[in-house]
């Protein structure tokens, strides 16, 4: 299946954007600045966390640090990354609207189609049958190979907290086709990121099928116990 093409837009509201109270105390300039990182963060997803990266967007102006300084509180921190959330929360409802579409064109294929699709199936369940008469068919090791797949996308789906899109999602997951050790990776990726900010309201949390098409699993996440040790000791 074709890769879903990244979106090359995100809709901008004139109203939200004039009554921002923090968009009312920037500059021009800073505003300009603003702008522009929201347009990378758009493209990439996310932005490097880091001064020389942000001096570099911002075209090596003498004065990026001021202009830094009036917009960064916009983005949260996420690991070695910088993110943002109205961006993140715009991509998750454009990916819905993109599975709904996709879902509603499927339907109507099968409404259409439905009848010579059941004599097809007779046809493909009679082939299913005589290939499966040898338990070393190809066919046979073709079905062990996609339980297991099956069998781990069922925990991942378990310890996601965001349960939506779970038919899309499914589809990720048999296209990356994780071993065992990959599979251990992201569980352990999604039970970190549970504990982050932003994943303590839903609306910021991405769905299953974006975060595993982005390979978010890969995201650089602050020990949080450590970080929840250290608040314990003040």
């Amino acid at each position: 299946m074709k890769k879903m093409d990244k979106s090359p837009a995100f809709q901008f509201y004139p109203k939200d954007w004039l009554t921002d109270p923090d968009v009312v105390c920037m500059t021009f300039a800073q505003k300009g600045a603003y702008i522009t990182l929201l347009c990378y963060c758009w493209r990439v997803g996310k932005l490097q966390n880091n001064d020389d990266y942000i001096r570099k967007l911002l075209g090596n102006v003498p004065k990026w640090k001021f202009l830094w300084n009036g917009i960064k509180d916009k983005f949260e921190v996420q690991g070695e990354y910088l993110i943002h959330p109205r961006l993140e929360k715009e991509r998750m409802k454009q990916d819905e609207y993109r599975r709904k579409k996709i879902e509603a064109g499927k339907k109507g294929m099968e409404k259409r189609w439905g009848k010579h699709k059941k004599g097809d199936n007779a046809v493909t369940n009679l082939l299913i049958t005589k290939n499966n008469s040898s338990s070393s068919s190809p066919s046979s090791i073709a079905y062990s190979s996609n339980k297991e797949i099956y069998t781990s996308f069922n925990k991942f789906w378990e310890v996601y907290p965001h349960k939506v899109g779970k038919k899309p999602a499914k589809k990720e997951w048999v296209k990356i086709k994780p071993d065992d050790g990959l599979v251990e990776n992201i569980l352990s990726a999604v039970k970190k990121q549970k504990q982050i900010k932003q994943w303590q309201h839903k609306q910021f949390i991405p769905y299953p099928s974006t975060w595993l098409n982005q390979e978010r699993w890969k995201d650089e996440v602050e020990d949080v116990s450590s970080f929840r040790e250290t608040l314990d000791s003040i």
